[in-house]
């Protein structure tokens, strides 16, 4: 798997399960926290997940998956446009 891929996955898995509670930064310590899992698996692994990747792929995942990540107070929530 795609390291770039992962992260967008668990980037919307994350939005999803927190719905509205995470800041970005909030979100982005916890897609590196997933990301630990994959530390023998060095293609894989991510050690930080810099604001400029974090904004990247949010406009990624709107673009290929329809999926909008909209803040809202720092507070992140998904929109889907159907």
């Amino acid at each position: 798997m795609d390291r770039k891929f992962l992260r967008m996955i668990f980037l919307v898995r994350t939005v999803l399960r927190e719905n509205g509670k995470l800041t970005s930064s909030e979100i982005r310590k916890k897609i590196e926290n997933s990301f630990k899992a994959y530390k023998d698996c060095e293609h894989l692994y991510l050690d930080t997940y810099p604001i400029d990747t974090f904004e990247k792929d949010k406009r990624a995942i709107r673009d290929a998956w329809k999926i909008d990540l909209v803040c809202n107070k720092r507070k992140y929530t998904i929109d889907i446009d159907l």
